[in-house]
C-alpha cells in the first residue's frame, strides 16, 4: 500500500466518521428529552442503522473510486496493452 493510498483511506474513514456523527446528532436532535431512556435498545439499533445506511452510501462511491485507482496501476495498464 503506497503512502497515497494510506493517505485516502484516512480520509475515507474520517469522511465516514463524520458523516456518522452527523447522522446521530440529528437522530439525538429530534427526538423528546427522555424518549431515548423508554427504549434504549430501540434506540441503539435506530443508531446502528443510520450508521449502516451511511456506510453503504459512501460504498458506491468508494468502490468507483477504488476501481478507477486500481485501473490506473502499472499492471492495470500493463495489461491493457497486451
Amino acid at each position: 500500500m503506497t503512502s497515497l493510498d494510506v493517505e485516502r483511506r484516512d480520509e475515507d474513514r474520517a469522511s465516514l466518521k463524520a458523516d456518522i456523527t452527523h447522522t446521530r446528532r440529528k437522530f439525538l436532535d429530534s427526538v423528546q428529552p427522555g424518549e431515548l431512556d423508554t427504549d434504549p435498545a430501540g434506540s441503539a439499533s435506530v443508531l446502528a442503522f443510520a450508521a449502516l445506511q451511511t456506510v453503504e452510501a459512501a460504498l458506491q462511491e468508494y468502490r468507483s473510486s477504488a476501481l478507477g485507482r486500481l485501473g490506473r496501476t502499472e499492471e492495470a495498464e500493463a495489461e491493457a496493452r497486451r
